[in-house]
């Protein structure tokens, strides 16, 4: 874990990713922001540039997306961008290329160099 927190405080973007498990996020991402709750209270994150993505093959994207804004905002992150995909197949790579076009656009939307 202090490796993943040392990481994260050198990062100029934090992309917060799950797929929808019965309309949250996986038990893995969840064991994440428990073992960072504290963060919450120190603002360890502030001037860190978010992007939420949450993935489903039905429903449920809206819960995990606002989950993890609110998570992001207690840590201090400031989200420029919130994607879903909805999807019943892998992605293929067409799919990957647009996925990332749409995460750069977030930058460009915010006026954000990369």
């Amino acid at each position: 874990m202090n490796e993943i927190k040392k990481e994260l405080l050198a990062a100029d973007l934090i992309i917060l990713a799950s797929p929808v498990y019965m309309h949250n996020v996986t038990g893995d991402m969840k064991n994440f922001i428990d073992r960072l709750a504290y963060w919450s209270h120190l603002l360890r994150l502030v001037g860190k540039y978010g992007i939420v993505i949450s993935v489903s093959s039905t429903n449920g994207n809206f819960f995990v997306k606002q989950y993890l804004n609110t998570v992001s905002d207690y840590w201090g992150i400031d989200i420029i961008g919130n994607i879903e995909y909805r999807e019943n197949e892998d992605l293929n790579i067409l799919e990957y290329r647009q996925l990332i076009s749409r995460i750069v656009e977030c930058f460009r939307e915010n006026n954000i160099l990369i």
